[in-house]
């Protein structure tokens, strides 16, 4: 891993609900790696994977199974795959209310 402070750009800007300014590479590397996983592209996920490392990468997604989920279903089976991590069957999922 590098020392960078901030996010690059390049995955920064997948981050849709930011506030202005730079992200901090600490701070803010939930929505990043889920942005990143979710819109980017093999270069930035290979950029995000060089910058977080895959222990953190995976914790994301395994935190992001257990709660309120923000990755689609076909996004977390992709990255269930890929990361090794146990059945999201399993996974509680928030489910949504019925507003009349």
């Amino acid at each position: 891993m590098t020392g960078w402070v901030q996010v690059p750009e390049e995955l920064g800007r997948l981050v849709w609900f930011r506030p202005s300014g730079p992200l901090d590479r600490e701070r803010d590397a939930e929505p990043v790696i889920l942005c990143t996983l979710y819109l980017g592209s093999m270069g930035q996920i290979r950029l995000l994977f060089h910058l977080y490392g895959r222990r953190r990468v995976t914790e994301v997604v395994r935190k992001d199974l257990a709660g309120n989920r923000v990755l689609p279903d076909s996004v977390v089976a992709l990255w269930r795959l890929v990361l090794d991590i146990g059945d999201i069957s399993q996974a509680p999922r928030m489910e949504r209310a019925n507003v009349d």
